[in-house]
């Protein structure tokens, strides 16, 4: 990183460059401060300000979540709950799949 970019990094962040930064919503990063779940420091008594070297190292601390991979072809994902009804009749059991909505 050159020179001229770093000093400029090392400008404290407001609220929205750092929910820009880190693609979240400004709503998040104020319930992250509220829950003291992110590194923030007070500019002023009132005014949140955040170190964007603190922020590197805070995102590299965070848990990885795992990638949501889509399904191979062929293969059916059920995205809604289906009833399952198992009616017996005489010797042989009939099950019925229908849909949330009442489809067969």
């Amino acid at each position: 990183m050159p020179a001229n970019e770093k000093q400029a990094r090392r400008t404290p962040m407001t609220k929205p460059q750092v929910a820009e930064y880190i693609n979240v919503s400004i709503r998040h990063i104020t319930r992250l401060c509220q829950e003291r779940r992110i590194p923030y420091f007070l500019l002023g008594g009132s005014s949140a300000r955040f170190d964007p070297d603190e922020i590197d190292e805070w995102l590299l601390a965070q848990p990885r979540r795992e990638a949501i991979v889509a399904p191979a072809p062929g293969v059916h994902v059920i995205t809604r709950p289906l009833k399952v009804k198992t009616v017996t009749v005489g010797p042989k059991a009939k099950t019925e799949v229908t849909k949330r909505d009442g489809a067969k």
